[in-house]
């Protein structure tokens, strides 16, 4: 229980932070109470991660469910998750979800016309 409630805030620590390119570690450390070192060591004992793995998996989980509930441009969901290049974004989300982040809204469309006819 302790564990989820520790992931949990981290996760409210970078949700908080989301659009700060500028977020470092140290910075979600020392909104925790812990040292950098410990910080690592937790998260990565926790979920076999390091930091900030876990953390770019959060921030891409976030643009995921913006690109499919939200009218927004592939850019502006970027810039609100705080990633500021392109070709790293669609990179990455490609890497965790398989696709790219057009392709991934083009599927969920598709899918979504598909469920309403049936």
């Amino acid at each position: 229980k302790r564990d989820k409630e520790f992931i949990d805030l981290i996760i409210k620590v970078v949700e908080k932070n989301l659009d700060n390119t500028e977020l470092e570690i140290e910075d979600i450390a020392r909104e925790v109470g812990m040292s950098r070192s410990k910080l690592y060591t937790k998260i990565h004992s926790l979920t076999g991660q390091p930091v900030g793995d876990f953390v770019r998996k959060i921030r891409l989980k976030t643009a995921a469910k913006m690109i499919v509930s939200e009218n927004v441009s592939i850019t502006e969901v970027m810039e609100r998750v705080g990633i500021q290049s392109q070709s790293y974004f669609t990179k990455a989300f490609k890497k965790e979800f398989g696709k790219t982040p057009t392709q991934y809204l083009h599927d969920f469309v598709v899918e979504s016309e598909m469920n309403k006819s049936v």
